[in-house]
């Protein structure tokens, strides 16, 4: 493989990543996050291609061409209603409402910049702060780690959601829990309550039999 590294010396980057164990945990948190939101981007993309009636590698085609996340979940709604109805406006509309937010915290945790605070044991403590670091008051946002932790939950739940929604809409031969189609016909509501089949306990693994893991 082209980028495959076979010396056993250390790549010469690794002297470029701060080695404070709080830093280094805040830095695999943020890259989970923009994983789990690709995850989202994923699986609208497999819906792209259902209601489109193509195959996922073509969907994506005009899909990914799609920059603005806004655009793309106008299309998807298009093509939804060209196929659907109105039958399910009511959970699509307030999915769109629950998304739009999203695109706008994983805008932040790419492109905010990391605040470090070197402690007295020379551990660092980070959080991510607006791209115009100078120009900050004591109310301008921050992102922490927790928040960081509270994104890659919610996108999870959505991912999953989204996945669901799809095999109802394309009567997927695959094994669904029974509530599934009247969800798909009510709003979103996050976070999910406890006869919801996304719902899951503080502390618990996310876990869903009926999907395999």
């Amino acid at each position: 493989m082209g980028g495959e590294n076979k010396s056993e010396q250390p790549h010469d980057a690794l002297l470029l990543i701060t080695k404070g164990k709080t830093h280094q945990t805040f830095m695999v948190a943020r890259a989970s996050a923009i994983e789990h939101y690709a995850d989202i981007e994923q699986i609208l993309a497999s819906l792209c291609a259902y209601l489109m009636g193509v195959t996922v590698d073509i969907a994506g085609i005009p899909f990914f061409k799609m920059n603005n996340a806004r655009a793309r979940l106008d299309m998807l709604e298009r093509l939804l209603n060209k196929k659907h109805g109105n039958t399910y406006n009511i959970f699509w509309n307030s999915l769109k409402k629950e998304l739009n937010p999203i695109d706008l915290k994983r805008n932040k945790i790419v492109h905010w910049i990391t605040e470090k605070t070197v402690t007295s044991d020379n551990e660092r403590w980070s959080c991510l702060v607006g791209a115009n670091y100078w120009d900050r008051t004591e109310n301008s946002e921050e992102i922490h780690l927790n928040d960081i932790y509270d994104f890659i939950l919610k996108c999870h739940f959505f991912y999953h959601l989204i996945q669901n929604f799809l095999w109802v809409i394309s009567g997927s031969p695959k094994k669904i829990h029974e509530l599934w189609p009247e969800i798909c016909q009510q709003p979103v509501v996050y976070t999910p309550l406890k006869n919801h089949p996304l719902y899951r306990q503080k502390g618990a693994v996310p876990f869903y039999p009926q999907l395999g893991y």
